[in-house]
């Protein structure tokens, strides 16, 4: 029985290791950082707690059909041309770094077009080597909310930042 024990415990610890030495093994969601490029010299990176609204989708378009077998008629949805933009989410503990206020500051005063840049999500392997990457193009912040502060909290600062994007893309590096 201890053999069998032992055995299996190899096995478990062979099978693990090995996943971790393929690139189709998932990588782990905590160790990523972000990073806004926009024109000329203005670029910010960070780190965020949380990070969600990673979605693309196309537009759908419904076709009433009439079957000639049922005699009935029915819904067919296919692809439209379009794609919807996104949004995305981040959060963060405050920190000394602006940037994103700055980012946030070129929307506030009108600046729209300097304020549209690239947003890089890149999520890294157990190596903290850079795996994957989502790249939003044409993205700019929509909405930047500060701490909620009460003096009987224990509890971090938390900014969260929402962005709009018209195009989003993943890569592997």
């Amino acid at each position: 029985m201890r053999s069998f024990q032992f055995l299996t415990s190899y096995f478990l610890l062979f099978t693990s290791h090995f996943l971790l030495m393929t690139t189709s093994a998932p990588f782990l969601v905590s160790h990523y950082a972000v990073e806004v490029t926009l024109g000329g010299d203005f670029k910010v990176d960070g780190t965020f707690g949380e990070v969600s609204g990673l979605n693309n989708e196309v537009q759908m378009i419904k076709h009433e059909i009439f079957n000639p077998e049922t005699l009935r008629s029915q819904t067919i949805l296919v692809p439209g041309q379009g794609f919807s933009n996104g949004t995305i989410t981040l959060k963060r503990g405050v920190t000394s770094n602006t940037g994103f206020w700055k980012w946030f500051d070129l929307v506030q005063q009108g600046r729209i077009d300097e304020a549209r840049g690239r947003v890089m999500l890149g999520l890294y392997d157990y190596k903290y080597s850079l795996a994957a990457k989502w790249i939003f193009e044409r993205a700019w912040p929509s909405k930047l909310t500060g701490p909620n502060m009460t003096s009987e909290s224990g509890k971090y600062g938390m900014e969260e930042l929402t962005v709009h994007y018209e195009y989003m893309r993943r890569e592997l590096s």
